[in-house]
């Protein structure tokens, strides 16, 4: 009875009956839209834009990276991946015309396998920039680059999405679009305690910016 809104970020579901009773639910990058709430979103198209079109000025062979298949990706991945392909309508041939999926995996045998298998299609494909879908995606690349010989920026250009802490502590750094993540917070926080004072607000996702 003391809470009066709930922010719920990245759901797959709705949030239950008896918590939507009890106040306003935001809903901030769901895994898909929800009928009947209030969803924000960051400008995930734009943020792949973003990302594309540096690979596209640069003139490198880009491929675009999920860690899961793109009928199993959240409505915002696949927006990610929809924008960088817009990016490089005037030069299709420098963008992979599909995802390359690189699960997020532990240690295991068989994830160094699935590695391996990934790196040495990048080799075949002659690609020389990889956008990822998040920084995270992008730190795990960058750490299994290096155990199998690869160098980073030296041999791939990596691109990540979100502007997460650690894309600033790996080394070398990542580069990455920022989505506006502390805006997209505020934002949130304030359309609750709109809710609370009957009024009225409008979402505005922030510009994303390399």
């Amino acid at each position: 009875p003391a809470v009066d809104g709930w922010i719920s970020v990245m759901a797959r579901a709705a949030v239950p009956a008896f918590i939507k009773d009890s106040g306003a639910v935001i809903y901030l990058d769901p895994f898909k839209r929800l009928s009947g709430a209030s969803c924000f979103w960051a400008d995930n198209e734009k943020a792949g834009w973003v990302a594309g079109e540096y690979c596209r000025k640069k003139g490198w062979r880009t491929a675009f990276v999920l860690h899961e298949s793109q009928k199993e990706s959240p409505a915002s991945y696949q927006e990610r991946w929809q924008g960088a392909r817009s990016a490089f309508e005037g030069k299709k041939k420098h963008l992979l015309s599909e995802p390359l999926v690189l699960p997020l995996a532990d240690e295991g045998g068989a994830s160094r396998q699935k590695s391996a298998q990934f790196y040495e299609r990048l080799k075949q494909e002659k690609i020389e920039a990889l956008i990822t879908t998040s920084d995270l995606l992008s730190c795990c690349i960058l750490r299994d680059s290096r155990k199998l010989g690869w160098s980073v920026p030296g041999d791939m250009r990596l691109i990540g999405i979100d502007n997460l802490l650690q894309s600033r502590l790996m080394s070398p750094s990542i580069t990455t679009v920022d989505i506006g993540a502390l805006e997209l917070g505020r934002q949130a926080a304030q359309h609750i305690l709109n809710h609370l004072e009957k009024k009225s607000g409008e979402f505005r996702p922030p510009e994303p910016r390399l």
